[in-house]
């Protein structure tokens, strides 16, 4: 079989090469790095009239721009928002289609995750990644319990497993979504920050909420050398009076008007 041929891709300007995956049944770009061809982007697949799987284009799923651009029912619950000022606060929580890859093959995968706001910024915000580690919060091996916190729902204890001896003080978030699940596993790492941009999809979670707020800037400075939290100009997801847990699109709303 012939090596397959660079194509052009006017949307991200690059040149593409359509690849098979036989481990995972669908196919993926490749893209020149300038030494190699290596992996893009997951191509969404659709029926053809031989049932046979055959790419569909315009699908990226790097955290950017372009993620915004997927097929529609494929980020089912998922929006742009159209305030991000607004939205993206110290201590508001989503969640996105994130891209990652195997720990076996080193090809990327997509599945939800979740983040935490630590800080917002100009088109971009920096975050907190909120894990269960296959709910085994950090007692997984490799995982470090003293650089995390365990994430409760507001009112409610943490659920500490045997072999988490280090944890940071529990952060206690108020649940705006009630379609997502609140796993006592979960666990925000404050060792690994990520960088956001405001023009992807999310899928609204809640806030963090009363002193949890203070605390999670305690303990994101400390990681960055600080002793207390430096002096700033912030905004606080938990500015917002809720009484009441929304659904995802009515929260939207609130923020589009």
């Amino acid at each position: 079989m012939s090596e397959p041929q660079p194509e052009w891709d006017p949307t991200y300007s690059k040149w593409l090469v359509t690849r098979w995956s036989d481990q995972y049944q669908r196919y993926y770009w490749d893209h020149h790095d300038g030494q190699s061809w290596v992996f893009f982007a997951w191509a969404p697949v659709v029926a053809s009239p031989s049932h046979q799987p055959i790419p569909y284009p315009s699908y990226q799923t790097s955290i950017d721009r372009r993620n915004t651009q997927q097929r529609d029912g494929f980020q089912d619950g998922y929006e742009v928002v159209r305030n991000p000022r607004n939205y993206f606060k110290i201590g508001r929580i989503f969640m996105i289609n994130w891209s990652e890859p195997d720990g076996n093959t080193g090809r990327a995968f997509t599945k939800p995750a979740r983040f935490v706001v630590v800080r917002p910024g100009n088109g971009f915000s920096v975050c907190l990644r909120i894990s269960t580690y296959s709910q085994q919060g950090t007692t997984k091996p490799g995982i470090f319990p003293n650089q995390h916190a365990p994430v409760v729902l507001q009112g409610y204890e943490a659920v500490v497993y045997q072999g988490e001896d280090g944890l940071k003080e529990r952060i206690e978030i108020k649940r705006e979504n009630v379609e997502v699940d609140i796993s006592p596993a979960s666990r925000i790492n404050f060792a690994k920050p990520y960088t956001i941009e405001h023009n992807v999809k999310v899928k609204n979670i809640g806030r963090v909420v009363g002193e949890s707020v203070r605390r999670l800037e305690q303990h994101f400075a400390e990681f960055l050398g600080f002793q207390v939290v430096p002096k700033q100009p912030t905004e606080y997801a938990d500015e917002t009076d809720a009484n009441e847990e929304l659904t995802t699109r009515q929260y939207a709303y609130a923020y589009q008007h």
